[in-house]
């Protein structure tokens, strides 16, 4: 069962939709677009939502990551049910400052997970998700091989308590993109950060092929000066994960981590034509959040006479982002 629904979450030419932002992010979110968004009321996040939800998701989306609020309303799962896409859920739980570091974090989450996965079960979830947040600054020493280390173990203890429910883990231990780093630092670090990430969930007993991998791609910093073209990220992203994931997992759906829209298409698309001129087995696709929202978050503002509109213009990003899990961005949208 598990390796299935792994399977099925990668499938030719889908990949995953994060629509699991918080209250407060997904209140910013609406913010930037005119709307005052209240914490307690979640008529206009559960709107977005399902402006997203009622549009033709297949064949590009296979699962969606929800928030808690959107998990427990039956509306919208059953807006993704329908369509045959997969519901999944967001687990973690935030962030706490590492051992007294006032920069590097480690995930809260683990505290009374078996009883929330329950619920979820419940609740619809095929899925979890859990990410971890690492911060990188060449030359001060970050990451540290102890927070490394702690973040791993939160991962693999969430990754192997998943499966225990019989939920799919995403293994999220994102590397921060913010810096003036090269990207051959962002490698050193990514690699070391998923190689311990591999002998923790080895420790826990993970099941590899019934989980998927969200990691990012190797990037230069989001400051750094001549930013890595779209070739020498795909060389570097293949490299790391050819020395460090192991052929068991079935799945690497990609973080877009900060960057533009047509930024992550065009990595993703690169890092998809190499990999399969070299035969690598994974199958590489997306688990984007705002890079498949944001221009559909334009378009609507709030307004029902929007809808359709927005749907459309969310479907042709949807498009944009199967064509790059195939190697074939950029496309004419549809």
């Amino acid at each position: 069962m598990l390796e299935s629904a792994a399977r099925r979450m990668g499938e030719e030419p889908g990949g995953i939709l994060a629509a699991d932002e918080s209250i407060g992010t997904m209140g910013s979110r609406l913010n930037d677009i005119g709307i005052t968004d209240n914490p307690e009321d979640p008529t206009y996040r559960n709107a977005w939502r399902a402006v997203m939800f009622g549009a033709s998701l297949r064949p590009a989306v296979n699962g969606v990551i929800l928030f808690e609020e959107q998990l427990a309303n039956p509306k919208l799962v059953n807006m993704l049910t329908v369509q045959g896409v997969l519901p999944g859920i967001k687990i973690d739980q935030g962030l706490a400052f590492f051992a007294g570091s006032d920069v590097e974090q480690v995930t809260l989450g683990l505290d009374g997970v078996e009883k929330r996965l329950k619920l979820y079960s419940e609740q619809g979830a095929a899925f979890t998700k859990f990410r971890s947040f690492i911060h990188i600054r060449e030359g001060q020493g970050m990451p540290s091989d102890a927070c490394i280390l702690a973040n791993a173990k939160v991962q693999a203890g969430f990754a192997r308590a998943s499966q225990d429910s019989g939920r799919v883990p995403m293994v999220e231990p994102e590397v921060n993109m913010v810096g003036e780093h090269p990207i051959e630092y962002c490698a050193e670090v990514t690699e070391q950060v998923l190689r311990i990430v591999f002998e923790e969930l080895d420790a826990a007993g993970v099941h590899l092929p019934g989980m998927v991998l969200k990691p990012n791609m190797i990037l230069s910093g989001s400051k750094a000066k001549n930013r890595a073209a779209p070739e020498a990220v795909a060389r570097a992203t293949v490299d790391v994960l050819s020395r460090v994931v192991p052929d068991a997992v079935p799945v690497i759906a990609f973080l877009s981590g900060g960057q533009t829209d047509e930024e992550a298409y065009a990595n993703l698309s690169a890092i998809n034509l190499t990999a399969r001129a070299e035969g690598h087995p994974w199958r590489l696709t997306y688990s984007f959040g705002r890079a498949a929202q944001k221009g559909a978050l334009n378009v609507w503002r709030g307004s029902p006479y929007s809808v359709q509109a927005a749907r459309a213009r969310f479907v042709e990003l949807l498009a944009e982002m199967s064509a790059a899990s195939m190697g074939a961005y950029p496309t004419v949208a549809v």
